[in-house]
């Protein structure tokens, strides 16, 4: 799957309209009342829950969204964030190599730049 920016964005808006975080899967702390503090964002199983430690309202409709979508955009993203990191990597071995021995870039090291600019294509590309 490629991701766009569209999809970045999709993403974020998703998380900013979710219940606050951190999310965690522990119990969070009670308070000197012996209420816990924060909410359950969701519960998997049956005393097996996600739990919100901020107080700051809960948005179940909201949470759902985005706990469907980061089944499917958690891994899409994760394999775009490394592909991406390789490539930083694999570019800047290469200036580095082109700086110490000012040499030209040989075919390779154009080629590779040729995919970095095929992702930042694709990246920035508008889904329709």
């Amino acid at each position: 799957m490629t991701i766009t920016r569209k999809d970045v964005l999709a993403a974020q808006a998703l998380a900013d309209a979710a219940t606050p975080g951190p999310w965690t899967a522990s119990t969070p702390d009670k308070d000197a009342d012996g209420w816990a503090q924060g909410v359950i964002v969701a519960a998997v199983a049956l005393g097996q829950c996600v739990y919100s430690h901020t107080l700051g309202g809960s948005f179940p409709v909201n949470d759902q969204s985005l706990i469907a979508a980061c089944r499917t955009s958690v891994p899409a993203l994760a394999d775009a964030l490394l592909e991406a990191v390789a490539l930083i990597h694999t570019l800047r071995r290469e200036v580095e190599n082109v700086a110490d021995q000012q040499a030209m870039p040989d075919e390779s090291w154009i080629g590779r730049v040729a995919v970095a600019n095929a992702f930042l294509a694709a990246f920035d590309k508008e889904a329709t």
